[in-house]
């Protein structure tokens, strides 16, 4: 499609929506981390980074997932897959200019285990991905994490080693059917670090 924005610009707007969120969290609470705050901080913030990338588009906040596939897909027969989770609400979507959606972002705060607060939501990602005639091109798993420094392990090396858990989860789950690629960058803060993270899911 020409004149498409570029799913690069598109993800450095969301971690770059993620450092903001978190820098004015701080300077809001006097200090506190984004950890310590709603998830909803980080989707607004996210959010208005999207949209301030320059070209057509528009985005939606909590959309209803039944009407995003009937959207992306026209309408279906029969049930939808569970882990869809058809009656539930995605974080943010991403529209093409022609009224069609073209990606699916979720977003998850104080990310620390992968069961309990990832996989629903990667899951989702990839049973819309790959239904068939869908207008979406890809989806975005992003997600905030911290840590402190421990007695055996520096807080950097411990966001790393729970990025690259979540990522080789997703390669694991979703790897023999989607593109996957995850993009992250650290901070680090007195004691602590915190860490800004996307997963993308494609289809290939």
């Amino acid at each position: 499609m020409p004149g498409q924005i570029s799913q690069l610009k598109i993800i450095n707007a969301v971690l770059d929506g993620i450092e903001n969120a978190e820098k004015t969290y701080e300077q809001w609470s006097r200090g506190e981390w984004l950890a310590y705050s709603a998830e909803y901080v980080i989707t607004i913030f996210v959010a208005t980074s999207i949209m301030k990338i320059p070209g057509s588009k528009y985005l939606t906040i909590e959309h209803g997932c039944r009407d995003a596939i009937e959207s992306a897909c026209g309408k279906r027969r029969g049930k939808l897959v569970t882990a869809s989770r058809p009656d539930g609400r995605i974080d943010l979507m991403l529209w093409w200019a022609s009224d069609s959606p073209r990606a699916i972002i979720e977003i998850k705060n104080n990310v620390y285990n992968y069961a309990g607060q990832c996989k629903a939501d990667i899951d989702r990602i990839a049973n819309l991905l790959l239904m068939t005639n869908t207008t979406l091109q890809f989806g975005l798993f992003v997600f905030y994490t911290s840590a402190d420094d421990g007695p055996r392990k520096k807080a950097t090396d411990i966001l790393t080693d729970r990025f690259n858990s979540v990522l080789s989860r997703v390669q694991k789950d979703c790897g023999k059917s989607l593109y996957i690629r995850g993009n992250n960058k650290i901070h680090k803060y007195g004691c602590g670090a915190w860490l800004e993270a996307c997963v993308i899911l494609k289809r290939q």
